[in-house]
């Protein structure tokens, strides 16, 4: 069994700026502790919206129309369903010899 290191056993090996940095660190990590254990509960569920054909007929319309609707802003992220006979357009040319870029 590791034996749990005292803080005097740490300060031995570190500068007074590394020493600062590392209560710094730890006095955080506490904070981030008791802050990541929030209710989940208290969670709402998102907010989804579910278009009819004829309101989905231009997605950036509808999309468009959220975001001038009060309660859609309210809540800041909203999931948008579309309707099952929605099919979107192909965003490129498959024929092309051109080459997507990728990030790495």
């Amino acid at each position: 069994m590791r034996k749990k290191a005292k803080s005097d056993d740490i300060e031995m090996y570190m500068t007074p700026k590394e020493l600062k940095q590392f209560q710094m660190a730890m006095k955080n990590s506490i904070i981030e502790t008791e802050n990541v254990n929030a209710n989940i509960d208290e969670i709402e569920e998102m907010k989804a919206y579910f278009p009819t054909e004829e309101e989905f007929s231009d997605p950036l319309i509808y999309i468009d129309s959220l975001l001038r609707n009060e309660e859609a802003r309210s809540h800041g992220c909203v999931k948008i369903v579309p309707p099952a006979s929605f099919k979107p357009t192909l965003a490129f040319d498959m024929k092309s010899n051109a080459k997507l870029p990728t990030r790495f």
